[in-house]
């Protein structure tokens, strides 16, 4: 079966916005883009995006599947069995997809259950987003996430977990080289891997063709995420001068994730409290909200390449809502065109993703069509409500009544 798109604009996942273009899908590929002429007579069934815009499905490099958005979300995750948090998983990635993302990374929970997942997805068992699963954070005893987290302590055990964890199936690995925001009891000033802990783990995961990412929410961890040569670098928070100036020069990743810190800063009164978000969490997330954003806003200015990461499942993040990050990526200082790049092509290349990412023959069709155009005003694609459909591997989705 063929379906023609043409009639609005198209932005391509490069930066180019195109008008009176036509894209035609066949089965679950883009076969053909080309200026609308070259499709006249065309006679199969023609999608109309006038008035609005086609663009590649989001891909969200920063999700937490078993977890739900809660207040806090950890209470409901750690009672949960692996076959109900199984259930939860494939829900959200789920909604994910109805809210216009293609591809997601779990950034760790449970193994089994991300793998469990990913296979049913990717063997079309369901439909929903695409699942890339780092298993589990690779942490030290006491770091963040060290609760649920593939603990490592010294070099050689890091490299064992790495290995544990491809075996076991994750696609990308994940380590946490400083103290976080929502463990309690950490401290994110400080780093909690040596820089030799952090680059045998980046070094093993390389050598099995993995993309790797270092958690950093402090200058010395970022640091350390550049000498490994990792490729991405996760909120990167209080990034100094000399750090993004190497983190520039080696093409490494931001994935600021901006939202879940807001979120957690400027949580209401009645969300704080023995069963809610901790005291301590608001209180970092409010030391260090106004450092994250403009960290992002001088990594930017520098030239750097940022990807986009919601964090959904954090506190006050349900997924489905992932893409209103892009409007606290814009907020900060990045152009909506920018933007929607880090959430498409750069998101794409981050994680080795051919096919996917960009709107080009061949590539796998996962669309979005929204209204208006994103470039004058990125809620266009961060408002869900502005969504008009949603394509995943050439079949609907999703479709506004």
């Amino acid at each position: 079966m063929q379906t023609l798109y043409s009639g609005g604009l198209l932005f391509d996942g490069d930066g180019r916005l195109l008008e009176n273009y036509g894209v035609l899908v066949e089965n679950d590929r883009i076969v053909k883009i080309a200026p609308r002429p070259e499709f006249t007579g065309f006679a199969g069934y023609v999608v109309d995006t006038s008035g609005g815009t086609l663009l590649p499905s989001l891909i969200d490099t920063a999700v937490h599947v078993t977890h739900g958005g809660e207040a806090n979300p950890f209470i409901p995750a750690a009672a949960r069995s692996d076959a109900a948090a199984t259930l939860v998983a494939l829900e959200n990635v789920q909604a994910s997809l109805i809210g216009g993302v293609g591809v997601v990374r779990d950034l760790g929970g449970r193994a089994d259950v991300g793998r469990a997942v990913s296979a049913a997805l990717d063997d079309g068992r369901f439909m929903g987003a695409s699942l890339m699963t780092a298993g589990q954070t690779i942490t030290a005893t006491g770091g963040h996430g060290h609760d649920t987290g593939a603990v490592a302590d010294g070099a050689p055990a890091v490299v064992q977990a790495v290995r544990k964890l491809v075996s076991g199936g994750a696609s990308t690995i994940v380590l946490a080289a400083s103290g976080g925001v929502t463990t309690g009891g950490t401290d994110p000033s400080m780093t909690y891997y040596t820089a030799d802990e952090v680059a045998a783990g980046v070094e093993e995961t390389h050598r099995l063709n993995c993309p790797s990412a270092v958690m950093a929410h402090n200058p010395e961890a970022a640091r350390y995420a550049v000498q490994s040569r990792a490729g991405t670098v996760l909120y990167g928070v209080g990034l100094d001068d000399d750090v993004i100036a190497a983190m520039v020069s080696a093409q490494m990743y931001l994935v600021p994730a901006l939202g879940a810190m807001r979120a957690l800063a400027d949580a209401a009164d009645d969300l704080v409290g023995e069963a809610g978000i901790s005291v301590e969490t608001v209180g970092k997330a409010q030391a260090l909200a106004d450092s994250h954003a403009g960290s992002l806003k001088r990594f930017y200015d520098a030239g750097g390449k940022v990807a986009f990461g919601s964090d959904c499942g954090m506190p006050l993040l349900s997924h489905g809502d992932n893409a209103r990050e892009l409007s606290h990526m814009v907020a900060s200082g990045m152009t909506p065109i920018d933007a929607l790049i880090a959430a498409t092509g750069y998101a794409a290349d981050m994680l080795s993703l051919t096919g996917r990412g960009r709107i080009a023959e061949g590539a796998v069709a996962d669309l979005l069509v929204v209204d208006g155009n994103p470039a004058d005003n990125i809620d266009a694609v961060a408002d869900r409500g502005n969504h008009r459909l949603v394509v995943c591997g050439g079949a609907v989705a999703a479709r506004r009544s």
